[in-house]
């Protein structure tokens, strides 16, 4: 089984313009419901202890979500994150996570 060390004080990034209403996540994939849980645990500024045996899904050049999903976990694993790094997670947050969604939705 997988665990990933979570650095504590990683920046927080609010989450915004997420569908009105509460999203069911036993209709998410996998996928989707790791990039929700992941999303929320970094706007809240807590990764719950038990996050760390979830696995993000294997690498995919074309499947964009675990893309994110992988980023997400090296940013809230990095102890001092590149610029790119931080660029990269506030625009999943900030953007890719609402839109996908309120598409959904």
């Amino acid at each position: 089984m997988f665990h990933f060390q979570v650095v504590t004080d990683f920046e927080k990034i609010a989450l915004e313009n997420m569908p009105p209403g509460e999203i069911n996540l036993g209709e998410l994939s996998t996928d989707a419901k790791y990039l929700h849980q992941m999303a929320r645990a970094i706007s809240n500024g807590e990764i719950p202890a038990d996050f760390s045996h979830n696995k993000p899904g294997g690498i995919a050049h074309t499947r964009w979500l675990t893309k994110a999903n992988r980023l997400l976990r090296l940013y809230v694993t990095t102890k001092n994150p590149a610029q790119n790094l931080k660029i990269l997670a506030n625009y999943i947050i900030k953007v890719y996570t609402p839109m996908y969604f309120n598409i959904k939705y």
